[in-house]
């Protein structure tokens, strides 16, 4: 049978914050998954390229090193 869907909310204004259908925050507040997040949330229907999200996520690193550090 199909699973119920279950709302989340993602706050990206102020403090990045992913919270559960109760209200509360979901996990741990590590900044780079929940920005992660943000931006394939933001790229929806077309997507993110893993070299894009690595770019933005990661600036200063060389392309190849952002990108094994986005796995």
């Amino acid at each position: 049978p199909p699973r119920p869907r279950v709302a989340y909310h993602l706050t990206t204004f102020g403090d990045l914050v992913l919270r559960g259908p109760d209200g509360q925050p979901v996990g741990a507040p590590r900044r780079k998954p929940l920005a992660l997040l943000a931006l394939v949330v933001a790229q929806e229907p077309d997507g993110l390229s893993r070299a894009r999200a690595a770019t933005l996520l990661w600036p200063e690193a060389e392309g190849e090193r952002a990108r094994r550090t986005l796995a």
